[in-house]
């Protein structure tokens, strides 16, 4: 093997190398964000600790947003069953009135937060399309997420592994 070749396999491994350890970092923890809810209630990030947490960004403005709705109500027991609780975040470019407006039109049974500063948005690492669904596992670290219209089987699958995890 030629010199060329040995320093081109070393780079090579070097980069690999350093690709597993970025991805095997441990994800932080959230900070503790109050949420404010349609219904004007009130609670911390913190208060879900202990269970798997998916958060559901959306957007009043959001065709596929709008269509999953439908689709997550017809889930909501279902992830109930399985520990995991569900809350819904609507965009910070979403004005309060238009998103607690949409939520009692669509009368989503899980509780939808206000998210008008994206500090919510913020501490889960930016979240720039909607739908977009956040998984935390029970110890309030973000596992992962999926962007665009919902997959059932995926989503149960994603919670199922949350709950394994705990």
């Amino acid at each position: 093997m030629s010199r060329a070749h040995r320093a081109w396999l070393l780079l090579l491994l070097i980069l690999a190398g350093s690709a597993v350890a970025w991805l095997a970092r441990p994800t932080p923890v959230l900070s503790d964000v109050q949420l404010t809810f349609t219904d004007g209630t009130l609670a911390r990030l913190a208060d879900y600790r202990g269970h798997p947490l998916v958060l559901d960004f959306w957007s009043v403005d959001c065709p596929a947003c709008l269509a999953d709705m439908p689709r997550l109500r017809a889930l909501y027991p279902e992830i109930q069953r399985r520990g995991a609780t569900l809350i819904g975040v609507s965009v910070p470019e979403d004005p309060p009135p238009a998103a607690i407006a949409m939520a009692r039109r669509l009368d989503v049974p899980w509780p939808l937060a206000l998210d008008p500063r994206g500090e919510l948005n913020r501490a889960v690492g930016v979240v720039h399309i909607t739908p977009t669904l956040v998984f935390i596992d029970s110890t309030g670290r973000v596992t992962g997420r999926h962007h665009g219209p919902l997959n059932p089987q995926q989503l149960l699958a994603r919670i199922d592994a949350l709950a394994d995890k705990d």
